[in-house]
């Protein structure tokens, strides 16, 4: 399908729709600064796994550690995550990191493995991510944040 967007005040380019990215912007999430692009889930994409998509952020752990994630793509039964996490209690102020990996849906939790083989799975539940990392549960839930 195409579609006519105005580029830099030229009107009637028409590129498809496909190929433009459904947000982008900067964020901080857990004290890292993140360019994200949200691409816009594909036309197979699973209808559960779809409702993850987006920014998640302000969340924390039962350990006090920080944490977010953006499911930037979402395809057939795979999507695309970015898991934020940052410093814990009493550690320095720099910000901690994050691990890009592939996730699915196992039952209800979107679940993926962490940077150290960890299993990391969330639920959304009232329009909040509940989680867990490895035995370890959220503390305060991840919001949207787009």
């Amino acid at each position: 399908m195409l579609k006519t967007i105005l580029i830099a005040g030229v009107a009637g380019v028409a590129v498809a729709t496909a190929a433009l990215p459904a947000a982008a912007g900067e964020y901080t999430l857990c004290g890292n600064k993140a360019n994200v692009v949200l691409k816009t889930p594909g036309a197979d994409a699973d209808p559960t796994l779809k409702q993850y998509f987006g920014i998640w952020d302000n969340g924390k752990w039962s350990t006090g550690i920080c944490n977010g994630l953006v499911v930037s793509e979402v395809n057939g039964n795979k999507a695309t995550v970015t898991y934020y996490y940052g410093a814990g209690p009493g550690a320095s102020a720099t910000p901690g990191s994050f691990t890009k990996t592939d996730a699915t849906m196992k039952g209800k939790y979107l679940s993926f493995k962490s940077e150290k083989g960890a299993d990391v799975s969330y639920e959304l539940a009232g329009g909040e991510l509940k989680g867990w990392f490895g035995n370890t549960e959220l503390s305060k839930k991840l919001q949207k944040a787009q």
